[in-house]
């Protein structure tokens, strides 16, 4: 059975899986959930990697850059966000047709400590929040509704060549940049790795497909 620790000082609950090491933070001040403003680290999930510990963000999808809120949805092309995260464009997406989502992220792990944080006594405001975001847990490990792809994108590249010039859009907003930590970019300078992680991205697009990339 799973065991968790929970920790709560200074308005913040802090929670640790006690098996994967993953860590989930979050705000219990009002002030982090009032209508039209966000901060990053309103609910924030921690993994360990090799070279430390990486954020996982869930930000919504007005958080985004009007580049990508305000980019229209055809059903019939490829939609693909590297480092999805917990992130609305994926859920957005999904209305339309079946995108693909590159994340390493564990899932899996990530909807069980939501649902067990969720049981807690905690303000109403807090529970609405952790409701949004296990509904795009189980939304991105839905197979009918998501493709996917759980690991780095240097991976995916290798172990699925299908992805090479299938996209007409791939969106990264702060995602693979970080989970290059995790890959063979690792020693080079931050902005070399964003830079090398581009060079990935743009082999998923076809020759008029767009790239959303910010880091």
């Amino acid at each position: 059975m799973t065991q968790y620790l929970y920790h709560e000082e200074h308005g913040r609950l802090s929670m640790t899986d006690m098996d994967s090491r993953y860590e989930l933070h979050l705000e219990l001040s009002p002030s982090y959930y009032a209508d039209g403003f966000w901060c990053m680290s309103q609910i924030i999930f921690r993994a360990p990697y090799d070279m430390g510990v990486l954020p996982i963000t869930a930000r919504d999808l007005k958080d985004y850059p009007e580049s990508v809120r305000s980019l229209p949805i055809d059903p019939s092309k490829t939609h693909i966000e590297v480092g999805a995260g917990l992130g609305g464009f994926i859920q957005h997406v999904t209305a339309w047709c079946k995108p693909i989502a590159i994340d390493p992220a564990k899932y899996d792990v990530m909807e069980r400590m939501l649902s067990d944080v969720h049981g807690r006594r905690l303000p109403r405001y807090v529970m609405n929040r952790l409701e949004v975001l296990l509904e795009r847990c189980a939304l991105i490990r839905d197979r009918n509704r998501v493709h996917l792809l759980n690991m780095t994108l240097g991976n995916a590249l290798e172990r699925h060549p299908e992805l090479l010039a299938s996209a007409d859009v791939v969106v990264d907003h702060f995602g693979a940049t970080e989970y290059v930590k995790n890959e063979d970019l690792a020693p080079a300078p931050h902005r070399d790795q964003a830079l090398l992680i581009a060079e990935r991205e743009r082999q998923l697009l076809k020759p008029e497909g767009r790239l959303f990339l910010h880091f």
